[in-house]
């Protein structure tokens, strides 16, 4: 198996924050040369984070996955696919904070893995949390 992955973050001002990572993974099964089972597609993930003020942000994130044509033996094919995602968060408290967010908000369909038995990922959704912090 061998592979990279790259991930960069960078803040062009106090308010805005920026974040990409790249993976590329490649296996292959040394007996017989063929490709190795659970090796991921390459992938890109981007991530925009804006604070709006001191207790309200916002986030916008893109996954972006490649088509795997290198499926193991218990493996099909998947095909590439994008995501987006979107969320917003609002500091109620110094402990606590209500966030918003919608994930996959174009509805794409694509298999959670490249199983030969695997389902569907979830299509578009929406969130309301109280989240903790300690």
């Amino acid at each position: 198996m061998r592979g990279a992955e790259l991930e960069a973050e960078w803040s062009p001002t106090d308010r805005i924050a920026l974040s990409a990572a790249l993976t590329w993974a490649r296996g292959r099964v040394l007996d017989d040369d063929s490709f190795a089972a659970d090796v991921p597609a390459r992938s890109a993930v981007l991530t925009v984070r804006h604070a709006f003020s001191e207790v309200l942000w916002g986030r916008l994130r893109a996954r972006l996955v490649a088509r795997d044509d290198e499926p193991g033996p218990t493996e099909i094919i998947t095909p590439g696919y994008s995501v987006l995602d979107l969320s917003a968060g609002f500091d109620v408290s110094r402990t606590f904070e209500v966030v918003v967010s919608g994930s996959n908000l174009f509805d794409e369909r694509y298999p959670v893995s490249a199983d030969v038995d695997a389902p569907l990922a979830p299509g578009r959704s929406a969130a309301i949390s109280l989240q903790a912090r300690w």
